[in-house]
Formats: structure tokens, sequence, C-alpha cells
């Protein structure tokens, strides 16, 4: 039953879609002026293998893990190119084996983070619009979670500064070519 109220969510999700326009820090889209965006988010994933650096972990005592996140984003229009994001998401993690009260898993607020992006350039080119944008973003735990023990930690209790660069070609019919390069640090 869990399998099909999932389905039924989705797929009602994905008709909505093509009426709902969010924004994010990374895609090329931006709100006008005081326009608002408030956006919901929902990811669901299990494993039984992670990476940690480049060596690629079996959970071999753990079973699956899953993790559950539910964000929260609103995306503000500073200016017709310049849009302003607050994000907070609720992460949940559990084992699907139970290990005697060890490593259980971990549930609550991860990280706020506080993004800016600016439509640095957008202009009609041949039988399209071409747009370049730049985002720059801070993300800092707004809980006391606990970092460690991976894959069961919310996230990585740090604070982050991320720089990002898009570039868009958007065709008069609709489609479109993105590309984006940025560094977390």
């Amino acid at each position: 039953m869990e399998n099909f109220t999932k389905s039924v969510f989705a797929v009602s999700f994905l008709c909505m879609a093509g009426v709902a326009h969010s924004q994010t820090p990374s895609d090329a889209m931006m709100m006008k002026q005081r326009e608002s965006c408030l956006a919901v988010t929902y990811e669901h994933g299990s494993f039984n293998e992670y990476w940690e650096g480049e060596t690629l972990r079996a959970n071999a005592t753990i079973e699956d893990v899953s993790r559950t996140a539910i964000a929260p984003m609103i995306a503000i229009g500073l200016h017709d190119r310049v849009n302003f994001y607050i994000a907070a998401p609720y992460i949940k993690t559990e084992s699907s084996e139970p290990n005697g009260g060890y490593l259980n898993g971990a549930k609550g607020f991860q990280d706020l983070t506080l993004a800016l992006k600016v439509e640095l350039l957008n202009m009609e080119l041949g039988k399209g619009k071409f747009a370049v944008l730049a985002s720059g973003g801070y993300s800092t735990p707004i809980t006391n979670y606990l970092s460690d023990y991976r894959p069961y930690s919310l996230g990585n209790g740090t604070n982050e500064w991320s720089a990002r660069g898009i570039v868009q070609y958007k065709f008069d019919m609709g489609l479109y070519v993105r590309a984006t390069g940025g560094e977390v640090v």
C-alpha cells in the first residue's frame, strides 16, 4: 500500500509540474521584482553501497539505508535580475535492519541555506535567447546534529560557501541547452 501511495503522489506531482514553475540557485529561471515562489521538494532513496572518497563501501552489517528529505524553499525577486533564496531541509535516515540500538539513523533539520542568483546577460540570439547567470550561497547547520557515522548523518555539519556559473540557450520553440559549473568550499 505504501508504494501505491507514493506512486499516486508522484503521478499527481508530475501532472502539476506542467503548470508549476519554481526557481533554484542552479537553474536559469528568474523571479521578477517583488515576486516570490514557495517550493517544497521531497526526495526518498535507499542504498546498500556508498562512496567514501574513492572507495566504494558495502553496508555489510546494516542492510539497506534509506534517506528521506523534505526541503522547503522560498525564492524572492529582489530585482528582475537578482533573486534571493532561503532553504532548510528536514532529513531522516534509517536502516532496514535495526542493529540493537547502534546506528539506528537520525532525523532533524539539516542546514540553513542562503543564496543569491544574478542574471548577468539575457539577449536574443538567433532563434532563441542566450543567458548567463551566477549564483553564490552559504549553508550552515541549524541544529546540533551529529555529522559522524556516515551514511546515517544528516549532513556535513560544517559551514559551506558555494559559487556557480550558469549558461543557457533557450530556443523559441521551448527547448533549451544549459551548462553549469561550480565550486563548494
